[in-house]
């Protein structure tokens, strides 16, 4: 445990010390990352597409605030889609509107969260969130990954139908594609049954985390994972879906992993010397309970002399730069004072 708390102390100082260079960098992965996801998603624009675009497009993001990589992925998504059709384009870009108005009315400052729902979903392992968003993010966390996973479902939507009914060469009527689209959405049983297990997740998480009781993050961690496999089989098999435990399980392994790592570094507390502590004044009577978190102490510089047994070597330097070393007693007859003082 005392290498783990050097390595936690040591990187925060290393993060601490490059913060800047660090979040660019990080920005700049996401947003990378988010352009591929989009490509090999719905890339019906191949130039937009493209690695060299895509590598320019993340470099502007990551000079930006996090809020310009959402829009950014959100005009490339409707370039796309409009390559597609246009009718495609116009739901999408409905959906982005109405998406816009709940989420910056609610959660303006939770676009990390909001970002990776789709992005996860891709992969399949959405599941990961509610440990990020439950005990690092405010209760409206909840609400950025409900709108990541209406987006995702969507284009996850598009993507499938895009061959067969949406493309205009197809042969499907402008009313059947939009038919189509809205079924994307109000039809899918899936999409419900994941919305439910991640959202009440999240919000067990958050509240049990809050909670004024001992491992508090632990019990809230491992508590609404569960609730989220409960969640999303029963929900699942309500709506005749069937539902992917695999993948699930997976998801939630890797939640708890990552909560677990959150935990370490945000809220390592160490149990066993909580202090209670109980005092008035002439108005209230106070209750204080005290956890302190796991540190490790600084460690203390030693300094060894070499020399002779007993003496204190000075070094001096002579008229004509010969170095020379002066013992104990030589010292004190040069500075004129008790030998013993130099002990």
């Amino acid at each position: 445990m005392t290498k783990l708390l050097e390595m936690k102390d040591s990187l925060i100082r290393i993060y601490a010390k490059f913060d800047s260079y660090i979040n660019m960098g990080l920005k700049f992965i996401l947003a990378l990352v988010m352009l591929l996801v989009i490509k090999n998603g719905v890339g019906y624009m191949d130039k937009i597409g493209s690695l060299p675009i895509s590598l320019v497009l993340a470099l502007i993001c990551c000079l930006l605030p996090m809020s310009a990589t959402l829009w950014v992925g959100a005009l490339v998504v409707l370039l796309n889609l409009y390559a597609l059709s246009i009718e495609v384009a116009l739901v999408g870009a409905a959906l982005f509107l109405a998406i816009y108005f709940i989420y910056f009315r609610f959660c303006p400052k939770d676009n990390v969260v909001a970002l990776l729902t789709p992005i996860l979903g891709r992969f399949g392992i959405p599941y990961v969130l509610p440990a990020v968003g439950g005990l690092l993010r405010p209760v409206y966390s909840a609400l950025s990954i409900a709108c990541g996973t209406v987006v995702y479902y969507f284009l996850d939507g598009v993507r499938q139908n895009a061959s067969t009914v949406l493309a205009p060469v197809s042969g499907a009527t402008s009313s059947e594609r939009l038919k189509v689209l809205i079924g994307l959405l109000a039809d899918n049983k899936e999409m419900y049954a994941v919305l439910a297990a991640l959202v009440l997740s999240t919000l067990v998480i958050f509240f049990v985390r809050r909670l004024k009781i001992d491992y508090a993050w632990t019990i809230a961690l491992f508590s609404g994972l569960i609730i989220q496999i409960v969640v999303y089989v029963v929900v699942s098999l309500a709506l005749s879906v069937t539902p992917d435990i695999l993948m699930l399980i997976i998801g939630s392994v890797l939640g708890g992993a990552i909560g677990t790592v959150l935990q370490f570094f945000c809220m390592n507390l160490d149990y066993e010397r909580v202090e209670r502590v109980q005092y008035e004044d002439d108005e209230y009577y106070y209750h204080v309970t005290a956890i302190p978190k796991r540190t490790v102490a600084a460690k203390e510089k030693q300094i060894k002399q070499f020399g002779n047994t007993g003496r204190m070597p000075r070094v001096s330097q002579t008229p004509t730069g010969d170095t020379t070393v002066l013992d104990r007693k030589a010292l004190a007859q040069e500075l004129d004072i008790d030998e013993d003082l130099l002990k």
